[in-house]
């Protein structure tokens, strides 16, 4: 099953709250458009000492796979500003309070708490102009190389999501299975006729079956007699034969 719930704890013991929490969700009734799903929040990025979003740490071909998972998913997605093209600014936490106390004391809150967390850099002071200057997006990025890549795959993906039945089936519809793969991981997420094969790390690579017409890619993916063969941090969105994705969903009911 794809997405039993759309919840971490759903009725399971939270450990933060020191009690059971949440509620399960009928997976098989329940649409996913319901749900928010996103790779990362101003908060996760904002609370960072230096504000260094998700792209900043990954190669390029590990965030179109991120990106494939997720807007193919059963969720409503959420992109945080700047992440369809990999912005390469940060997205730095910064005030604008008037009283010089409670600046002073975020100021020494921030540097205390990473401390604690063993971050050895500077923070960037919440308070400085220079602090929200360095988190403001540009936007001539989005025209220039590997920014222009990510971007026409997101707006690739979302057509696809318009486009294709599968990607519009409950929650309970689908199926996610993941297996070592030549050093990493190859992650396989069906959904009516629609399947999409990601090979994960820097040296996985991963020789699927061809069911279907690959509709849209990203990285080393090539057909070679039947066979998707994908390199490390790519991923292939397949579009399953007329019939054959009936076929299959009949055998798992």
């Amino acid at each position: 099953m794809l997405g039993d719930s759309p919840f971490f704890h759903d009725g399971t013991y939270s450990t933060f709250r020191g009690r059971r929490h949440g509620r399960p969700v009928d997976p098989a009734v329940t649409p996913g458009w319901r749900y928010i799903a996103s790779l990362q929040t101003h908060d996760q990025v904002g609370n960072r000492a230096a504000g260094d979003r998700l792209a900043h740490g990954i190669p390029l071909g590990r965030a179109a796979v991120g990106a494939a998972l997720l807007l193919t998913s059963p969720w409503t997605p959420m992109l945080f500003m700047g992440e369809e093209w990999g912005a390469s600014t940060p997205w730095q936490y910064f005030t604008d309070h008037d009283e010089d106390w409670l600046a002073q004391a975020i100021r020494e809150g921030r540097e205390r708490e990473f401390a604690e967390h063993g971050w050895s850099g500077e923070v960037p002071d919440p308070q400085d102009e220079g602090t929200v200057e360095a988190s403001t997006l540009r936007w001539d990025e989005v025209d220039q190389g590997d920014h222009a890549l990510l971007l026409d795959w997101y707006r690739t993906l979302l057509r696809l999501r318009r486009e294709l039945p599968g990607l519009r089936t409950p929650l309970g519809q689908g199926r996610v299975l993941g297996e070592a793969a030549g050093g990493g991981e190859l992650v396989t997420v069906r959904r009516g006729e629609v399947t999409v094969l990601a090979a994960l790390g820097e040296r996985a690579g991963a020789t699927v079956p061809l069911e279907g017409e690959i509709v849209a890619s990203f990285g080393s993916v090539e057909v070679r007699g039947g066979q998707v063969v994908l390199g490390a941090d790519s991923v292939a969105v397949v579009q399953e034969r007329t019939g054959q994705a009936s076929a299959g969903q009949e055998g798992q009911a």
